[in-house]
């Protein structure tokens, strides 16, 4: 649908702050994002992709992510000679969270590795992924507390050492930090850094649209800047202007799916990775843009693994059933 759009839309819209976007960057953004689900699904469907791989793939990747967190934040404190400075790259590192369900039979490292990834996302100060992981915690403090039913005492107790660890860690920066203390200061005032506008005009252009075909379909790619000199920072509002309401119900489509994935699975890690995904996905919807960010690949990977894996399992079920049958 979104190539369909591509060819049809604008090539490039100017921001109010002057800044180009190509409708280009915009389809790549989509197709790198989704598409790497595939090959992973394949794979794992094939009994290529083991877990083993993909722990090394997160061993990798997370130190590339980690890196290029610091990198950023390097280049952003020299930019506004500050210390303390927002980092966008605080959602590339949320999207490694998921993966710390695939080393969770090892209680206390991945609990380490989330406390890490946990204290960076902290350090970024982006309101939103904070909140995301604080959420992301609750989430792996439940998975801690139901795996294994022999250490369900020791699981408990790790829960809630890490949640009062990292309730500790939350309080002391935040005690200490006064950027980020006025910057939930001005959320709490009300300040969403214009989004309110921009989310309102967005809004009030598609729904007094009198052409249907404009309510249904929508404007076309990056038509958010068109009408309000900006991006939307928001995918459900985004699709809506770009797309109309086909748009909304096609991806609204895939977070029921994966919500129905996710309650159908029986295995207890790959239950609350998908939780853990849908969840971060679906919030950053709200506070930033997912759907077209190549932080989101990662995140398609696992699914591609999971709903891979889980096809090759019933697939093995099926023949080891028939070979029992015939020798019965």
């Amino acid at each position: 649908m979104i190539l369909l759009y591509y060819l049809f839309s604008q090539k490039v819209y100017i921001k109010s702050d002057g800044e180009a976007a190509n409708t280009i960057n915009y389809l790549k953004g989509v197709l790198f994002a989704f598409l790497t689900f595939f090959p992973f699904y394949f794979f794992s469907k094939k009994g290529c992709l083991k877990r083993e791989n993909l722990i090394i793939f997160f061993i990798i990747y997370g130190i590339i992510t980690v890196f290029r967190f610091f990198y950023s934040q390097t280049l952003l404190r020299n930019e506004y000679l500050q210390s303390d400075v927002i980092n966008n790259a605080a959602y590339d590192v949320l999207s490694l969270f998921p993966f710390i369900f695939l080393i969770a039979d090892k209680k206390i490292l991945s609990s380490i590795v989330f406390i890490l990834l946990f204290s960076i996302v902290l350090m970024g100060i982006k309101r939103g992924a904070i909140l995301i992981a604080l959420i992301a915690t609750i989430i792996y403090v439940l998975y801690l507390v139901k795996a294994g039913d022999k250490f369900k005492f020791r699981n408990f107790l790790t829960g809630l050492i890490l949640l009062a660890f990292l309730g500790y860690f939350l309080h002391r920066f935040y005690s200490t930090n006064v950027f980020l203390q006025s910057r939930l200061l001005v959320l709490l005032e009300g300040g969403v850094s214009g989004r309110d506008v921009i989310y309102s005009k967005i809004y009030n252009y598609w729904k007094d649209s009198e052409n249907m075909a404009n309510l249904f379909f929508g404007y076309g790619l990056w038509s958010s800047i068109k009408i309000a000199g900006n991006a939307a920072h928001n995918d459900w509002l985004e699709l809506l202007s770009n797309c109309g309401i086909m748009g909304v119900l096609i991806y609204l489509s895939l977070f029921y799916l994966l919500y129905i994935s996710a309650k159908k699975t029986k295995e207890l890690d790959k239950k609350y990775m998908l939780l853990m995904i849908l969840i971060i996905w679906f919030m950053k919807t709200l506070f930033s843009m997912a759907y077209m960010e190549m932080n989101m690949a990662p995140l398609m990977m696992l699914l591609g693994y999971i709903f891979g894996n889980e096809e090759l399992n019933n697939n093995m079920k099926i023949i080891s059933n028939k070979n029992f049958s015939t020798y019965v």
